[in-house]
């Protein structure tokens, strides 16, 4: 019976401890049909390692592709990452907002909104007019491509994927995904000479 209780007791301390454990990472995801009385979502707050700018930068880009319809949306408010171009030369403390449309480039699908291409919200499209700068680092292939931007001390990486299909076998049809990726960090560095778009 004492070894019984003992066992008991053990296991519950490590459920404790397991519940008291602190994530690496703070994410949450949206859902595009919030319910009518859902609440507005709140101003962004200092994370660790992640200034108010940064996290703003992100809650932007989030709440741009929150107006178009049929899209899954996820976002991560403190995550470590290296960017996939050479624009840091070490680990950032950034935040990430992934928008993905599972069936963006289904042509026959009468249910996504009428457009040319993947869903695209407007927001990198229009990056000057949010006070982004282009920089030169960018990258283009047939599966995706990379860009990357600055405002004020805050970086960006755009990332966009899609199946590009194969090239040596034509009946190969291409999946119709679209996916954007965008990470920021703080850069207080701010623009040196030579990296902007010329």
């Amino acid at each position: 019976m004492r070894a019984a209780t003992f066992v008991t007791a053990i296991l519950l301390t490590r459920v404790a401890a397991c519940r008291g454990g602190r994530a690496s990472t703070h994410d949450s995801t949206s859902a595009q049909k919030p319910a009518a009385n859902a609440a507005a979502p709140s101003p962004a707050t200092p994370i660790a390692g992640v200034p108010v700018a940064v996290l703003d930068a992100c809650a932007e880009v989030a709440a741009d592709w929150r107006r178009i319809p049929m899209i899954a949306l996820h976002q991560v408010s403190d995550t470590v990452l290296l960017p996939e171009i050479d624009i840091e030369t070490s680990d950032v403390h950034a935040c990430r907002v992934v928008a993905e449309d599972s069936l963006a480039l289904v042509k026959s699908d009468s249910v996504r909104l009428m457009r040319e291409g993947p869903a695209k919200s407007a927001y990198w499209r229009d990056f000057a007019r949010a006070g982004w700068v282009q920089l030169h680092w960018a990258a283009d292939g047939p599966d995706g491509s990379l860009t990357a931007y600055h405002r004020g001390v805050v970086r960006c990486q755009l990332q966009e994927e899609w199946d590009g299909g194969d090239d040596s076998d034509s009946t190969v049809v291409p999946l119709p995904f679209y996916r954007q990726t965008t990470s920021c960090w703080s850069h207080p560095a701010g623009i040196a000479k030579g990296e902007v778009m010329p």
